[in-house]
């Protein structure tokens, strides 16, 4: 990884999503999980009209879903990329390379909070790079934030992505007991980063997501019902070599019903937002890599009986 940084950032984002594309040919049963949970995704935003013209032709065109399903091997490999370069990025380097909105939506996100108010929760998708979104909020917008992080497998790769983001101001907890550690900074004013789209090990509360039903974490929901934090959904996606565009969306909390039924509500608020966010890039959500929907066995990783590789 070091020796990444001493190459062109561009360059070394070009090799890594040829790399990803190359995984598209040698895993099959990998590629037809991704290739079915695009289709998923493509009719579901056909079906609601927010398809552009490429998710449009992903939905009826099995070339084109191909296409689009080898772009999102590579977009896999980058999210892997990244936190070798980009967290590295100066902060006019890093102002330069990303876009972001300047809607009053985005200037909340950022503006100071007023002494005694709570912090602010932003929740991702897996998508684009999530390194970015933080890196951002931290480095440009001067947020203190917090943000449990899930272990890798590898302990040399953990380390690494532990100094890594901790050396971007980024404050890094396990995911063990990270409760107790969000609720305590979002009562000191602090942010709170939360990626929440995948629910491990098949714990967290049934929604809807692009048409059927599936599993969300419920911490960010618990989280803004019970302190009154805004809750901002944001998604930072590739536009280029090395460039990326940020959305923000706002989700008020839910002040009436039960309990239950605000954390419901605000539960399929969030879901509504990952779809947004999604729409505007299908092949950049990487948890489209893993099983995602109740209605999808198993056995739907078993690569279908047509080659994707030659039709390709």
């Amino acid at each position: 990884m070091r020796l990444l940084r001493r190459l062109p950032d561009r360059l070394v984002y070009r090799l890594g999503f040829a790399a990803g594309t190359g995984l598209y040919l040698v895993m099959p049963a990998r590629r037809h999980l991704v290739r079915t949970n695009l289709r998923r995704v493509c009719v579901a935003l056909v079906g609601q009209g927010r398809a552009s013209d490429r998710v449009r032709r992903a939905a009826s065109d099995e070339g084109a879903l191909d296409a689009m399903t080898r772009s999102a091997f590579g977009h896999w490999a980058l999210a892997y990329v990244e936190p070798a370069i980009a967290l590295s990025y100066a902060p006019d380097r890093l102002a330069d390379r990303v876009r972001a909105p300047h809607d009053a939506v985005a200037r909340d996100a950022l503006a100071p909070q007023p002494p005694g108010a709570p912090g602010r929760i932003f929740v991702s998708p897996h998508f684009g790079s999530i390194e970015l979104t933080a890196l951002y909020g931290v480095v440009i917008g001067g947020l203190r934030m917090v943000a449990p992080m899930e272990t890798v497998a590898d302990p040399a790769i953990q380390a690494y992505l532990e100094r890594a983001r901790g050396a971007t101001g980024i404050d890094i907890v396990p995911i063990r007991g990270a409760s107790t550690v969000l609720r305590a900074a979002l009562a000191d004013g602090q942010a709170v980063a939360l990626v929440a789209d995948r629910a491990i090990d098949g714990m967290g509360m049934p929604v809807e997501l692009f048409g059927a039903k599936t599993r969300l974490p419920l911490g960010p929901a618990v989280l803004a019902v019970e302190s009154g934090a805004p809750m901002f959904v944001v998604g930072t996606r590739r536009t280029d070599w090395g460039s990326w565009a940020i959305r923000v969306e706002r989700i008020e909390p839910v002040a009436t019903g039960t309990l239950r039924q605000r954390i419901v509500a605000q539960l399929d608020a969030q879901a509504r937002a990952f779809e947004r966010i999604v729409a505007d890039a299908p092949e950049q959500w990487w948890t489209c890599f893993f099983p995602v929907w109740h209605s999808d066995p198993a056995g739907s990783v078993q690569p279908p009986r047509r080659p994707i590789a030659k039709a390709a």
